[in-house]
């Protein structure tokens, strides 16, 4: 019988070793590639006011923390109506495992309501 150990505490590795790789220079790339992309040209305000926003000093909310934009400039809330025409963008950073809003909307409220519509 081995006796290593005995008489020690247990020691625990952090769950996460490696540090956040979402920091403000990955956020303006991020952007900066987005605006090439032609699906996303309906949040071209959006994402022009957060490259604006990160080239000057602009800090990524803290996870859990969301800024909110409707039309290229920040609301204090999520917006109840989008007017139309308007868009919105939810600027977040959560930690693994936490439901985001849009992760919410992608993985939970869109499948649920295309699967209602599919039974109607």
């Amino acid at each position: 019988m081995s006796t290593q150990g005995q008489g020690q505490g247990i020691t625990f590795a952090p769950a996460c070793i490696a540090p956040s790789i979402v920091d403000e220079e990955f956020k303006l790339r991020y952007f900066r590639e987005s605006l090439e992309d032609e699906s996303l040209q309906f949040q071209r305000k959006n994402i022009e006011f957060l490259i604006h926003y990160y080239e000057n000093g602009g800090k990524i909310p803290a996870p859990g923390q969301t800024m909110w934009l409707l039309d290229g400039k920040v609301v204090d809330k999520r917006p109840e109506r989008v007017p139309k025409g308007s868009v919105m963008w939810c600027e977040e950073v959560c930690l693994p495992l936490t439901l985001t809003y849009y992760d919410l909307y992608l993985y939970i409220l869109r499948p649920c309501a295309i699967k209602s519509l599919a039974i109607c």
